[in-house]
């Protein structure tokens, strides 16, 4: 039995046919494009996996430092943006001319997969286009696996990685000869290969004009680096206001905060790991001669034990202290938790380190006092101000870079966007799908398969001719 529409029928069929229309065209495209491939660097990035790695140390530019507070609360927001972008899938359409005239915006030629195409490229005025979107594609299979190193995840984490921390991404790619999969090394043709690689192995140049060409090294052992053409490499950055040529990124922007929370939890282990140091000295008092007496060593004993039996219980926490002849004083030698304040200064940093990420804390699993709302709502305000907005990089970057390459006869555009990320919130899923079941907009079978989570029951319901001549079941009531 099939399940669904007939327009998901016809959905795959204008796919399937759309894809072997693209497959030739894009197989056109590489092989004109083939001249300009990079067989040597690619070379040596898998070379380099078995010595200092892709992502190996080294660098004496500012990069290789920010790589290094990766950890700690950096590392719990900056890893949290990498997995949940990780897991959004690539989508790729063509944009070409529409008849409709007079409408602002572009138009999609699946109205339905509105949902799957983000609000800013919807947006776009382009007079008398609209956008045909592939269910699969060239560009998509290269994205799903870039590399023969870096799966679709190691890529984009990598990516993020460096865009956080260091304030600029750098993919370096082209048409690999010889080369037809990641995982099918017998088979000749050409691929085109994309790599992530860390922003401290990266070396703009401006020789001919900025940014006319890049070194590029594959490791901490490479010191000399390959030159790699402008139009190979692609940089996705945050902008340094002050520098053109210059980036800045949100590990700059609360380093401050980051080096104070490492102090803190430094002093922390300091004072646990000397966890034998006295607390408190005593202070033994002057004689009848008004000289200060010079303990001997029993004496010592006597007086430490006479000062733990009395004050050594759990009972007598806050209780005064006794000063008498033999005891001057008692000063307190390491700082108490009040006066370090730990809580209320760790929760400061920690607040500033979470909002220059634009990460909520909830987001990340922090338990607090609230509802399953709050939880929805910290949800939208990362994916509005931390997630949503690299993904829109990222997808104008693979749209201006990587689109070109996949581009067939005619010229038309190809179009490459992350699915934009959204908050589940199951209880508007529901009402959604019951809505739709009971207006007869999904039949049993897909509210089956996608709320139920059941198999499809093998009889279909049948709508009478009453109730499909009178519009649904109000109608014939």
């Amino acid at each position: 039995m099939v399940v669904g529409t007939s327009y998901y029928r016809q959905l795959r069929e204008d796919s399937d046919r759309a894809l072997q229309a693209y497959e030739a065209r894009a197989a056109m495209a590489l092989k004109q494009r083939g001249d300009g491939g990079l067989p040597d660097f690619a070379g040596g990035l898998v070379t380099s996996r078995g010595q200092a790695g892709v992502f190996g140390s080294g660098g004496s530019s500012r990069d290789a430092q920010s790589y290094n507070s990766f950890k700690q609360w950096v590392y719990v927001c900056v890893h949290f943006l990498a997995k949940k972008l990780a897991g959004q899938s690539w989508s790729a359409g063509e944009l070409s001319g529409t008849q409709e005239r007079g409408k602002a915006g572009l138009r999609l030629t699946q109205p339905w997969l509105k949902g799957s195409v983000p609000d800013r490229l919807l947006l776009r005025a382009v007079p008398e286009q609209e956008l045909e979107v592939f269910q699969s594609h060239p560009v998509l299979d290269v994205l799903d696996r870039p590399n023969p190193v870096q799966r679709r995840a190691e890529f984009v984490g990598m990516s993020v990685y460096s865009l956080l921390l260091t304030g600029v991404c750098y993919w370096v790619g082209g048409v690999i000869k010889g080369k037809r999969s990641p995982n099918d090394k017998n088979q000749d043709g050409d691929r085109v290969e994309v790599w992530a690689v860390p922003s401290h192995l990266v070396t703009p140049k401006h020789d001919e004009g900025l940014f006319s060409s890049y070194m590029v090294r594959t490791g901490a052992s490479d010191t000399q680096g390959v030159s790699i053409p402008a139009a190979n490499v692609a940089r996705t950055y945050f902008p340094d206001p002050t520098d053109i040529t210059g980036v800045y990124s949100p590990l700059q922007a609360c380093i401050r905060a980051v080096r104070t929370d490492e102090h803190i939890q430094g002093t922390q282990e300091g004072l646990f790991a000397r966890g034998l140091m006295p607390h408190v000295a005593v202070v033994v008092g002057e004689g009848a001669d008004k000289i200060q007496p010079v303990l001997e060593g029993f004496q010592r004993r006597q007086v430490e034990r006479a000062v733990m039996e009395l004050y050594n219980r759990t009972i007598n926490d806050g209780m005064p202290a006794i000063l008498d002849a033999l005891i001057k004083d008692i000063r307190r030698l390491d700082p108490t938790a009040r006066e370090m304040d730990w809580t209320a200064s760790g929760k400061i940093v920690k607040d500033r380190i979470f909002e220059t990420f634009g990460v909520n804390p909830i987001a990340v699993g922090e338990v607090v006092p609230g509802s399953k709302a709050q939880a929805a709502v910290a949800q939208e305000h990362t994916n509005d101000n931390a997630l949503n907005p690299i993904a829109s990089a990222f997808s104008e970057t693979a749209s201006d870079w990587l689109g070109p390459m996949f581009e067939g006869e005619g010229g038309k555009r190809v179009w490459v966007w992350m699915q934009p990320c959204k908050a589940r919130d199951d209880d508007a899923k529901l009402r959604a799908w019951d809505s739709a079941r009971k207006s007869g907009d999904v039949d049993r079978n897909e509210y089956r398969a996608e709320i139920l989570e059941l198999p499809p029951r093998d009889e279909e319901v049948q709508k009478s001719a009453l109730v499909e001549t009178v519009g649904g079941v109000q109608g014939a009531i």
